[in-house]
């Protein structure tokens, strides 16, 4: 099993240049194997990177989430 430190590190590889939730999940199973994922909560919560979620207007139901390095700066264009 790996350490958290070790996934924290998949993580931030995997989101340098922003990666969507399901795709920066499949790149850290693909380097560390099974893993919690309250650690992706974690390190949110600590800063450690941005989640932004987001509701796409043909599937209302589902929230989605696209992951970003702590620091990255955002601004909304458009609606």
């Amino acid at each position: 099993m790996s350490t958290d430190e070790e996934i924290r590190e998949a993580f931030r590889d995997a989101v340098k240049t922003g990666a969507k939730g399901t795709e920066a999940v499949a790149v850290v199973c693909s380097k560390i194997g099974d893993f919690d994922l309250n650690v992706l909560e974690n390190m949110v919560e600590a800063g450690e990177m941005i989640e932004i979620e987001y509701i796409l207007p043909h599937m209302p139901y589902r929230v989605k989430s696209f992951y970003l390095p702590a620091g990255t700066k955002i601004s909304v264009r458009g609606d």
